[in-house]
């Protein structure tokens, strides 16, 4: 589904977006993502599961922005596939996030972690990451309210440049 609007996305009593593909995002971090992309051209995301989020970064990111969404596992990613066919804008990518961070050259100038919520990978993620980001990119980590991300905020915040909301910009 293409969303033209976040007005038109039905949600449930808590807030939790509800519109046919399997996730969890409050609208409220729906409303990050349309309000952070602008401008931004390279687009990673790690960790597809189903599209949820794809569909939402595809939705709002300008029409010539390109998309690269990595997820470890093989039938959630052709689920997201399924579920995103009508956008020809994402790269597909079938491994783990930091194996393939460790071996990409590409810069990106806007991230969405929501991969492994585990401290360690998420440890390891952040400085791949870093080796990856454009001068002028944002980060966006997603599930705050978890145990291995919360862990993840304060070594996020030494390593960033704006310290809220788990959105920063690496040094």
């Amino acid at each position: 589904m293409k969303i033209k609007s976040l007005a038109e996305l039905k949600h449930n009593k808590d807030g939790m977006l509800q519109f046919g593909i399997e996730g969890w995002m409050h609208r409220d971090e729906a409303r990050v993502i349309e309000k952070t992309l602008p401008g931004k051209k390279n687009i990673l995301e790690l960790g597809t599961y189903q599209g949820l989020s794809t569909s939402i970064i595809a939705s709002f990111c300008d029409a010539d922005a390109k998309i690269t969404t990595v997820e470890i596992f093989k039938e959630q990613q052709e689920k997201a596939k399924h579920n995103l066919t009508m956008f020809d804008n994402i790269d597909y990518i079938n491994e783990d996030s930091n194996t393939w961070l460790s071996n990409i050259k590409t810069e990106f100038d806007w991230v969405f972690v929501d991969h492994s919520h585990d401290t360690f990978y998420m440890d390891t993620s952040m400085m791949k990451i870093k080796q990856v980001v454009s001068p002028d990119h944002i980060i966006l980590l997603h599930d705050m309210h978890l145990p291995g991300v919360q862990s993840q905020q304060y070594k996020f915040m030494s390593l960033t440049r704006i310290r809220n909301m788990g959105i920063g910009v690496l040094f």
